[in-house]
C-alpha cells in the first residue's frame, strides 16, 4: 500500500500494531505514519531488515521492531549503535533508492487496481461492520463484539459473490 493509504490502518478498531515493508516507510509519508501511529500509541514494525545501514535506519527512526532474517546482526548493531554517530554507509546508494521507488511505484499501482476492483466503498462498508459489532468502553476505546461472538458477514461484493 502507498504511504498516503497506510494511514487508513490507524483508523481499524482493535489493530494495536502495523507491520510493513521497510521500503515502504522510507520517506516523508513513510516518518509521518510512523509519527501518527505511535500518537495513536500503535506499533510499527518493519520488515524484512537485513542490511546493517538499514537496521541502523530503523533504529534511527524510531520503529517499534524489525523483522529480520540475521538477528544475531541485528543485536550487535543495536548494542554499537550511538544516536549522535552518523556512519558514511548509513546513506542510501543509488541503487537502494531505485530500489525504494520502485516498491512505492508498485504499491501505488496495486494499490490503485485493488480499489478499481473492490472500491473504497467495500473498505468502507468493512469497518463499518466491524465498529457495529465493537462494545464501547466509554473512554474512547472498544473491545469485543456486543453478542459475545464475530459472524460472518452475510452481504455480497460488488459482483453479486
Amino acid at each position: 500500500m502507498d504511504g498516503a493509504n497506510k494511514s487508513w490502518l490507524l483508523d481499524v478498531p482493535l489493530v494495536s500494531s502495523c507491520s510493513l515493508l521497510q521500503k515502504i516507510m522510507i520517506g516523508p509519508l513513510g516518518h509521518r505514519f510512523l509519527r501518527d501511529a505511535h500518537a495513536a500509541d500503535r506499533s510499527v514494525f518493519v520488515w524484512t531488515v537485513n542490511d546493517t545501514g538499514m537496521m541502523r535506519w530503523s533504529i534511527r527512526r524510531g520503529v517499534d521492531g524489525v523483522l529480520t532474517d540475521d538477528p544475531k546482526k541485528f543485536l550487535d548493531v543495536c548494542r554499537e549503535f550511538r544516536e549522535d554517530v552518523f556512519i558514511e554507509e548509513d546513506r542510501l546508494t543509488v541503487r537502494q533508492y531505485l530500489g525504494i521507488a520502485g516498491f512505492n511505484i508498485m504499491a501505488i499501482v496495486f494499490s490503485f487496481l485493488f480499489y478499481l476492483r473492490h472500491g473504497l466503498r467495500d473498505q468502507m462498508r468493512g469497518m463499518a461492520v466491524v465498529k457495529s459489532k465493537l462494545v464501547e468502553n466509554g473512554n474512547g476505546t472498544a473491545s469485543g463484539p456486543k453478542d459475545g461472538k464475530w459472524e460472518e458477514g452475510k452481504g455480497e461484493d460488488r459482483d453479486g459473490r
